[in-house]
């Protein structure tokens, strides 16, 4: 997919680039919002999923302030988060995931074997 087309149909994408690019890690979208776009699902993208290299926590925290929204910890021994923002009346959700494995291969055999484990 056109990285150009993600960022406009995802909110702040090109912030959670620029954290990475800084921080010099890799951030990975993932999940069914890729699944919608490939399959051009006509529906509001409010839920994001990212797998993150490493300091996800630290990611998240900056994300969180940089668009002036919250954060929860979702699952934190897995190092799971997820901010929340309302914008525009709809609510969108940016979860952050600690990559499992040892790389981002292994990362997506841990996840469902479906259309979903798109990366």
């Amino acid at each position: 997919m056109n990285p150009q087309i993600l960022s406009k149909k995802i909110p702040y994408l090109n912030s959670i680039s620029r954290i990475a690019k800084r921080r010099k890690i890799n951030i990975w979208l993932v999940g069914g919002v890729l699944r919608d776009l490939f399959l051009k699902k006509e529906k509001d993208l409010v839920d994001f999923d990212f797998c993150v290299e490493n300091n996800v926590l630290s990611v998240v925290k900056e994300f969180s302030e940089k668009i002036s929204s919250k954060f929860i910890v979702l699952a934190e021994e897995e190092g799971s988060y997820r901010v929340i923002l309302k914008k525009h009346s709809k609510i969108y959700t940016y979860d952050f995931t600690l990559m499992r494995g040892k790389n981002f291969n292994e990362d997506l055999r841990a996840r469902d074997f479906t259309i979903n484990m798109l990366a």
